[in-house]
C-alpha cells in the first residue's frame, strides 16, 4: 500500500509549458543534496537557453508515502490501518495561491513536531483540527547501517484551501494534493532531509514560459533550443524526462504549415502566372515606350551596360516606392482574406493577428527584384539594337517570341494530359484529407492541371491569332472594306502588340471561372463530408443500460438480465436497453431521428 500514492499531473497544460519529471519508480528515490544543480540550472538558466521570458516556475517534491497515527501511538503496529498513507511535500509559492481558512501557514521550527498544512477536503474526511498532533511512520530507513523505522512527529497548523484551482499555477490539480501534508521548502530541507534515507519520491519542476512573442518562423528555432534545454537538464540531474513540452505542438505546426504553403502555392500558380504577365507587360511597355530614346542612344555611342544601369536605377527606385505602399496595403488586404469563408464571402467573425517577421520583408524583397529581371530582360534586348533595327521591327515583327521558337506551348500541354489522365484514374483531388488514393502531396501535377491547361491553352491561341488575323484579311480583301482589312494586316504583321494584353486577358477570365468553380467544388465536398461523417444535422450517442445494471446512465429501462417477470431464469437474457427512437422526436426542434452505426465491411 506504501506505493499506491502518486503523484502525476493529469491536465491539459496552457501551450508553452515545460515540465520536467524525475520517475522514482523506476530509477529510485533521490536525496535533497542530489536536486541541488538542477534547481539552480532551472532557476539561472531558462530564460536565456529558452530565449523567452518565465511567468512561473514552480517545484514539488514529495517524500514515500508515510503511515499516519495519533500522537500517543510510538511504534508502528503491524496489526493496525493508518488513518491515511500521507506523503510529506512542498511546492513552490504555495502560500501565494490558497487562502488559510484556519490556523497559519506552517513554519520551521529547530526541534518539536514538524509543522504542517492539510487541505481543507482532508480536514474534513478526518475531522482534523489545527493544534492536533500526529505520529508518522517511514519503514525501511537505513541509519547508522541498520534498517529500522522512523517515527516523525507532525503538528497540524493550517487548513487551506486553493484560491483559483484553475489558474495555470496548479500544474498538480489540488485534489490531487488532498492526502498530502504541506511543509515549507525549509523546514523539508533542514527537519525531513536529514531524518530519511533517500527521501525525495516525486520530483517536478513547472516551467510556464510566456510565448506570446513567438513568430510562425521561430517554430523550429524554439524546437531546437528546447531539445538542447533538456539535454543540459540531464547534464544537472541524469535521467531527468521533459514530460510536457510545445516541441510536438511546433513540429505538427510546421509540418501542417509547410503541406499548406506548398498547396496555397499549387492553387496560387494561376495567380502568379497572371502576376507574372502583368510585371512582364508593363516592363515591355515601358520599354517599347523608351525604345526609339533607346535606339537613338545606342547610335550615338552609348554602351548596353549604361542603358541597363539607367533601367537598374529607375527600378529601384519604384521598387522602393512600391515597397512604402505595399506594406500598409497588403496588412488590409490580409486582414480582409483572414475573414473569408468561402468565395467572396468575408463574414468571418474574427480575423487572424498580423505579426511582421523577416519572411515579408524577404518576399518583398524578392518580388521587387522579379520586377527588376522584367524590366532589365526587355531593356538588354532593346540596347542591343540600333535606330535602323528598331524602324524595321515597328513596321512587322522579325521573329517570334522564344516561347514560339522552342514550342513551350506545346510542350506544357504534355504535364497537363498527363495530369489529365492521373485525375481521371483516381476519381479525385481530395484537398480535405479524407483518403490517401486523392492526398494531393502524393502527386501535386494533378493541383497544377488547371494552371498548366490554362497557360498552355493561351499560348496556343496566340500563336493562331496570327494566322487567324491572316485568314480575316483574306476574307476582308474581298470586300470595300478598307479599314478592317488594313486592321486585320497591321494585327497579322505586329502579334507582338497585342500579345501580352490578351494573355493578360485570357488568364484572368480563366483564372476567375476556374476560383469560382474550385470555391463551389470545396464547399459542397466540405458539406457532403460533414455530413457523411456526422450522419445528420446533429448526432447523439446513446450509452444505454447494462442488463446488470438497474438504471443506466441514459435512463434507458430498467430490467433484471436473468429472469422474467414470474422470477423464472431466463435462458436468453436481453442485451443493453436503448431509449425507443419515437422519445427523441418528443424533443423540441427534432423533425426525425434514426438509429445509425459504423460497421467494418469489405467490397467483394
Amino acid at each position: 500500500p506504501e506505493n499506491e500514492q502518486e503523484d502525476s499531473p493529469s491536465q491539459i497544460f496552457p501551450p508553452f509549458t515545460f515540465l520536467f519529471t524525475y520517475d522514482s519508480n523506476i530509477l529510485g528515490n533521490l536525496q535533497w543534496a542530489d536536486l541541488d544543480k538542477v534547481n539552480e540550472f532551472f532557476q539561472n538558466q531558462t530564460s536565456a537557453m529558452l530565449g523567452l521570458p518565465v511567468n512561473i516556475y514552480s517545484r514539488y517534491f514529495a517524500t514515500n508515502p508515510l503511515a499516519l497515527f495519533p500522537a500517543d501511538v510510538k511504534s508502528f503496529p503491524d496489526n493496525q490501518k493508518p488513518l491515511l498513507w500521507s506523503s510529506l511535500a512542498l511546492m513552490d509559492g504555495l502560500q501565494e495561491h490558497v487562502d488559510v481558512v484556519e490556523g497559519e501557514y506552517p513554519e520551521t521550527t529547530a526541534d518539536g513536531p514538524i509543522q504542517v498544512m492539510v487541505s481543507t477536503d482532508l480536514a474534513t474526511e478526518l475531522g482534523l483540527q489545527v493544534g492536533e498532533d500526529y505520529m508518522m511512520f517511514a519503514r525501511d530507513q537505513v541509519i547508522n547501517g541498520a534498517r529500522t523505522t522512523v517515527s516523525i512527529p507532525v503538528r497540524i497548523t493550517g487548513v487551506y484551501m486553493a484560491r483559483n484551482p484553475e489558474e495555470e499555477y496548479w500544474f498538480i490539480k489540488p485534489e490531487m494534493l488532498k492526502e498530502r501534508m504541506m511543509v515549507s521548502e525549509e523546514t523539508f530541507a533542514k527537519r525531513v532531509a536529514p531524518m530519511l534515507t533517500d527521501e525525495i519520491y516525486g520530483a517536478f519542476w513547472f516551467l510556464g514560459i510566456d510565448g506570446s512573442s513567438v513568430r510562425p518562423d521561430q517554430a523550429m528555432p524554439l524546437v531546437y533550443r528546447t531539445l538542447n534545454f533538456a539535454k543540459v537538464a540531464a547534464q544537472q540531474l541524469p535521467r531527468i524526462k521533459l514530460s510536457v513540452s510545445p516541441v510536438d505542438a511546433l513540429i505538427s505546426y510546421q509540418r501542417a504549415a509547410n503541406l499548406l504553403t506548398v498547396l496555397l502555392f499549387a492553387f496560387s500558380v494561376p495567380i502568379f502566372g497572371l502576376l507574372l504577365a502583368f510585371i512582364t507587360m508593363t516592363a515591355s511597355m515601358t520599354v517599347e515606350r523608351q525604345r526609339n530614346e533607346i535606339a537613338i542612344l545606342r547610335s550615338r555611342g552609348a554602351m548596353i551596360a549604361q542603358m541597363i544601369g539607367i533601367a537598374t536605377v529607375e527600378s529601384i527606385l519604384l521598387g522602393a516606392l512600391a515597397m512604402a505602399v505595399s506594406l500598409p496595403a497588403s496588412a488590409g488586404i490580409a486582414m480582409a482574406i483572414s475573414k473569408t469563408r468561402s468565395f467572396l464571402d468575408f463574414s468571418a467573425p474574427v480575423g487572424v493577428e498580423l505579426n511582421w517577421n523577416p519572411t515579408t520583408l524577404y518576399f518583398g524583397l524578392g518580388a521587387i527584384g522579379l520586377t527588376m529581371l522584367a524590366r532589365l530582360m526587355p531593356t538588354f534586348q532593346a540596347a542591343r539594337d540600333n535606330i535602323v533595327m528598331y524602324k524595321r521591327e515597328r513596321s512587322r515583327s522579325m521573329r517570334p517570341p522564344v516561347w514560339q521558337r522552342f514550342y513551350l506551348d506545346f510542350l506544357l500541354l504534355i504535364p497537363a494530359a498527363y495530369g489529365l489522365y492521373q485525375l481521371r484514374q483516381s476519381g479525385s483531388i481530395d484537398v480535405m484529407g479524407a483518403s490517401i488514393k486523392g492526398d494531393p502531396f502524393t502527386n501535386p501535377l494533378l493541383i497544377m492541371v488547371p494552371a498548366l491547361a490554362i497557360f498552355s491553352c493561351s499560348l496556343i491561341f496566340l500563336r493562331l491569332m496570327p494566322l487567324i488575323m491572316r485568314l480575316f484579311t483574306w476574307i476582308f480583301s474581298r470586300t470595300k472594306s478598307v479599314g478592317l482589312m488594313m486592321a486585320a494586316r497591321h494585327l497579322a504583321r505586329t502579334p507582338s502588340t497585342y500579345t501580352l494584353p490578351l494573355v493578360l486577358l485570357v488568364l484572368t477570365l480563366s483564372l476567375s471561372a476556374f476560383t469560382a468553380t474550385l470555391a463551389g467544388t470545396l464547399d459542397h465536398h466540405l458539406h457532403d463530408q460533414m455530413y457523411y461523417r456526422v450522419g445528420s444535422d446533429a448526432n447523439f450517442l446513446d450509452l444505454g443500460d447494462s442488463p446488470d445494471s438497474a438504471s443506466g446512465p441514459m435512463g434507458g429501462a430498467p430490467a433484471s438480465a436473468s429472469t422474467n417477470a414470474l422470477g423464472i431464469e431466463d435462458p436468453n437474457p436481453p442485451g443493453w436497453f436503448f431509449l425507443p427512437v419515437s422519445e427523441y422526436l418528443k424533443l423540441p426542434g427534432v423533425t426525425d431521428a434514426t438509429r445509425v452505426g459504423r460497421y467494418q465491411a469489405t467490397a467483394m
